[in-house]
């Protein structure tokens, strides 16, 4: 690609470089959105309401965000650094920038962090991200939650898998209800050949060009979703949702359950907070799973798909 622009534009490789990561650096000052919105109940509740009306139960309540991390393949960081030894995963056989991330019912990325270290468990990178720490300091309201896999610790604001015969049907909606964060790092990686290989670029500008791609393919959903018709579309009604995506306003359609209700319809909190304190958020749900008579699709039947 470098040596293309040489020649198209007629201009030196120091040249086309230096304009890469100028362009790089704009991009993410431009685009990257906003922090989580810990403490705005408005885009929380927006949150909150994409979740449930894509949730194959309309009774899960409360998520706002899906968490997982990914191992970015990398070259040695060589001199860069002062053990280059740290950057090596052995379970995965690379060198590799682990980045924590969290993404909205979309698969849009509304929260990422890339400087605790590529061997470290995933909980435990987690518990050293400033949304983590937030959150573990109780600056995320009682009511919402973030949807993890077994790596990382159920607390009543994470929310994980039970991995228990017993609790099959539980565990199958709380997966299909994370899935959207291991989605988004796959839609990630496949929109952008810069990540299919290791990545070569000196060490301290490889997690501005991660970046930079985590903030493009947010972009590329976001202008999806925005559509100045869609009020109108297919004659449903829509509403203008605030920013937690990079727009500081979009038209979004309005979520609704699969019977066609509005999902703002229900007072869902009210009924979340009768839990009790003394429940955790995942016994409240596996309460709702078994109370709505859910049940996991026969797998046989299913091909195991989720």
């Amino acid at each position: 690609m470098v040596e293309d622009l040489r020649m198209i534009y007629d201009m030196s490789r120091s040249e086309v470089y230096s304009t890469i990561w100028r362009t790089v650096d704009a991009i993410n000052k431009a685009l990257k959105p906003p922090p989580f919105p810990l403490h705005d109940p408005v885009k929380l509740d927006a949150l909150e309401r994409d979740f449930r009306g894509k949730s194959r139960l309309e009774s899960w309540e409360g998520q706002v965000g899906a968490v997982d991390g990914c191992h970015f393949a990398t070259f040695s960081p060589g001199v860069a650094v002062k053990d280059p030894s740290l950057y090596y995963v052995h379970r995965k056989s690379k060198y590799a920038i682990l980045c924590t991330a969290v993404c909205d019912a979309y698969r849009r990325f509304t929260f990422w962090d890339m400087n605790v270290g590529p061997q470290s468990h995933d909980s435990q990178a987690w518990g050293l991200t400033s949304l983590g720490m937030d959150i573990a300091a109780g600056k995320l309201p009682d009511q919402y939650f973030i949807n993890g896999d077994s790596a990382y610790v159920s607390s009543p604001q994470m929310v994980v898998p039970y991995n228990k015969t017993a609790e099959t049907h539980f565990d199958f909606l709380q997966s299909s209800n994370r899935m959207c964060i291991e989605c988004a790092f796959g839609m990630l990686i496949r929109r952008w050949g810069v990540l299919w290989r290791p990545i070569q670029v000196d060490f301290p500008r490889r997690t501005k060009l991660i970046s930079c791609c985590m903030v493009l393919h947010n972009y590329c959903i976001t202008e999806r979703i925005c559509d100045s018709g869609l009020a109108t579309m297919d004659g449903s009604s829509a509403m203008a949702v605030p920013s937690d995506g990079g727009c500081e306003e979009r038209w979004e359609p309005t979520p609704t359950f699969r019977d066609g209700r509005p999902v703002a319809q229900l007072n869902w909190i009210n009924g979340s907070l009768s839990a009790g304190p003394e429940s955790t958020r995942r016994t409240f749900l596996a309460s709702k799973v078994l109370e709505a008579g859910f049940r996991r699709p026969d797998p046989a039947q299913t091909a195991g798909r989720r």
